[in-house]
């Protein structure tokens, strides 16, 4: 009809209504034109549509979340307060790992087990399919079918393969595990040692390590330090005065003796 007004839907419930309506005959709700064009969704092929945000948007707001991370992560690492400390207590604390062999289940073909390894339950499994017969190999074949030979009289064949089978095998193998137990060694002096470590037969040294600390006291606060090797440990003697540099939660960033 020429000059008809076009439906409209309702930006409430999202009935359609007769372009002259003025409220919604499904809920009631306003069906003027500034509350259509604010509320009603996107029409897409005859569908209510939600309008889909901006790719840009998006990645724009993703973005500015990662700068806000990183200012927030520089603020709280950096250098943000300087002060005046005495070493009120050092420690020193030193660990040697213990590796043991321990035994270790796993499965494999029977002729890939490894030399050694204790044999558990073997199963017959099929390892490869070949298309020509070989020997021990179990011939399987297919449904016969009717093949075209272009004479005008088919031929009945049949496909086939031939699975050979080999055993599979659960073992039991002796394998080093690390540090399944440590000895540690404790003190605050300035010569630290390492600990005494008795071991069994099936047993060995594993990784050695070296930890530092540095207590100080600055402004009614304690502070800790790890010095990074023991030549720079042994520098923090009792009672000296350091220059502290901490960052926003309370860790030091950098020393310096005055």
């Amino acid at each position: 009809k020429k000059g008809a007004v076009p439906d409209v839907a309702c930006p409430h419930c999202g009935a359609e209504n007769p372009g002259t309506a003025k409220k919604c005959k499904s809920c009631g709700g306003s069906l003027t034109r500034e509350q259509v064009e604010k509320r009603v969704p996107v029409r897409k092929g005859g569908v209510v549509a939600t309008p889909v945000k901006s790719r840009k948007g998006i990645f724009g707001c993703f973005f500015l979340a990662f700068i806000l991370m990183v200012a927030a992560g520089i603020f709280l690492t950096r250098g943000c307060s300087e002060s005046s400390g005495v070493v009120q207590d050092v420690q020193w604390t030193y660990t040697i790992k213990v590796d043991a062999l321990v035994p270790v289940t796993a499965e494999a073909w029977r002729n890939e087990v490894p030399a050694g390894a204790r044999i558990g339950n073997c199963t017959r499994k099929v390892r490869s399919i070949e298309q020509e017969p070989v020997p021990g190999a179990v011939e399987v074949c297919g449904t016969p079918y009717v093949e075209d030979t272009g004479t005008g009289t088919g031929k009945v064949v049949q496909d086939c393969e031939y699975h050979v089978s080999d055993e599979w095998c659960t073992y039991t193998v002796m394998e080093w595990k690390e540090a399944v137990s440590e000895e540690v060694a404790t003190g605050n002096d300035f010569n630290p040692r390492w600990p005494v470590v008795r071991l069994g037969s099936d047993q060995r040294e594993g990784e050695r390590i070296e930890r530092y600390t540095v207590t100080f006291l600055a402004d009614d606060k304690t502070y800790t330090y790890g010095p990074r090797s023991l030549s720079e440990f042994r520098t923090f003697e009792i009672g000296s005065r350091w220059d502290l540099t901490t960052n926003a939660l309370g860790g030091i960033t950098s020393v310096t003796a005055r």
